[in-house]
């Protein structure tokens, strides 16, 4: 029990930091969480959600950012057209950054900064939309909302 008004306001500041951290800390692993279901192979999850991997190129383009989507993807690989490697094989051209390098790009949020996870190949509009056959439903849409179901109350925008 405060004995002063000083006490009293160093306890209320104490009490909003912590609310504050969850909150943060929560906007993290909602983040890290869209982005491991985003860049999960479509066919290792049944196709309930992912992306869609054929060279892996599309997966491997999408970037989490804080403030403004990073649109940057990966360079067509010269050796595609000669012989497909399979995106899982260790001679793989094309691979995700990782969790790990999200979490980086992350690590300075503040509260109320926006995140994004942004893919900037000309295609992914329509991977968006439908247009694949192993993700008709798209793939931030079909994202936001599991994590909407996982995350009781939080709001995806896409």
């Amino acid at each position: 029990m405060p004995t002063n008004y000083a006490e009293f306001e160093r306890q209320v500041q104490e009490a909003a930091k912590a609310g504050i951290e969850k909150f943060v800390e929560l906007h993290r692993t909602v983040t890290l969480k869209g982005y491991q279901y985003t860049t999960a192979d479509t066919r290792s999850v049944s196709f309930q959600f992912g992306s869609p991997v054929w060279t892996g190129r599309f997966r491997a383009s999408f970037n989490v950012s804080v403030g403004a989507p990073n649109y940057a993807v990966k360079p067509p690989h010269p050796e595609i057209g000669n012989g497909l490697v399979w995106p899982d094989d260790p001679g793989a051209p094309y691979k995700t950054s990782g969790v790990a390098a999200a979490a980086a790009q992350i690590v300075g949020l503040q509260p109320f900064d926006q995140t994004h996870i942004a893919n900037g190949l000309p295609y992914a509009r329509l991977i968006e939309k439908g247009y694949s056959i192993k993700a008709p439903a798209g793939v931030l849409n079909v994202v936001a909302e599991r994590l909407a179901k996982e995350f009781d109350g939080v709001t995806i925008q896409t």
